[in-house]
């Protein structure tokens, strides 16, 4: 049986989370959601989960780049020396922010895509069929 694709998502707006988790979830692309609201959550899950189950390897990170508890991008930095072993997951920042050195400092980071909120459902379906169909990862 095939491994079931994983998505993880780390956003600290409740509502933006929920959004994403609902539109993920009515594709019924049968893929496993993670959510987390800062990073220090979200590395645990990847430090104590994935590092030895590849069943639970993110095929796909959401990631906001203000959190509470950090930068989004120092995130990438923490997750990278588990890439070697592991396929490295497709990076879509989602974000607010207006700043030119932020989507400057995420050119840096080979990120596959970079979202603008407020988060319309046009602009995701485009993005995902751009990334995913191809690969394969919505089957």
């Amino acid at each position: 049986m095939a491994r079931r694709k994983n998505i993880v998502i780390i956003e600290d707006d409740e509502d933006c989370r929920l959004l994403l988790s609902y539109w993920l979830e009515r594709k019924k692309w049968h893929y496993l959601i993670h959510n987390y609201s800062n990073l220090k959550d979200a590395f645990e899950f990847i430090e104590v989960t994935c590092k030895d189950k590849i069943e639970y390897w993110p095929d796909l990170i959401l990631l906001d780049l203000y959190l509470p508890d950090g930068y989004g991008l120092d995130f990438l930095d923490k997750l990278m020396p588990y890439c070697p072993e592991n396929p490295r997951p497709k990076i879509f920042i989602i974000t607010s922010s207006d700043k030119m050195e932020d989507v400057k400092h995420a050119s840096g980071y080979d990120i596959d895509a970079y979202i603008k909120k407020p988060l319309k459902v046009k602009v995701l379906d485009k993005i995902f069929a751009k990334y995913f169909e191809e690969d394969k990862l919505v089957k």
